[in-house]
């Protein structure tokens, strides 16, 4: 049920007439996502690449981005876990893929407030335990 209600905020998020995009909590529900088991995680991409592309026409480019976010967050989460110890370097990743995401529109006070909401919503998405790793 959680899961549903963090993509119709997703589909809200991606659809707000802002002149950068916001993704305070496209990313870190991408990051819970790939901690999950691969079938669902990898439907979760495809899916979350659909609502983030809603409303460009670049829906390759956010795929292949989200793509390699991905791995690079299977990896972390394989050596160290989806928990409050890799907050940071998860935080870190989803930082690197909004600047790729949005390299052309880059503005410090949007860098600063997605920064700010990936740590809140991987704070609350950890407290909360959606998922556990083995």
């Amino acid at each position: 049920m959680f899961i549903i209600v963090l993509l119709i905020l997703t589909a809200v998020e991606a659809s707000l007439p802002l002149n950068n995009s916001l993704m305070v909590i496209a990313l870190p529900f991408f990051s819970c996502l790939v901690s999950m088991k691969k079938p669902f995680a990898l439907t979760g991409l495809v899916l979350l690449s659909i609502l983030l592309s809603l409303q460009t026409e670049n829906f390759i480019r956010i795929f292949v981005t989200l793509s390699v976010g991905f791995f690079v967050l299977d990896f972390i989460y394989l050596n160290i876990g989806y928990n409050r110890k890799s907050m940071l370097a998860v935080t870190l990743v989803q930082l690197v893929l909004y600047c790729i995401l949005n390299y052309k529109t880059l503005n410090l006070l949007w860098i600063a407030g997605n920064t700010t909401g990936f740590l809140l919503m991987n704070y609350l998405l950890t407290k909360g335990r959606i998922t556990r790793t083995q």
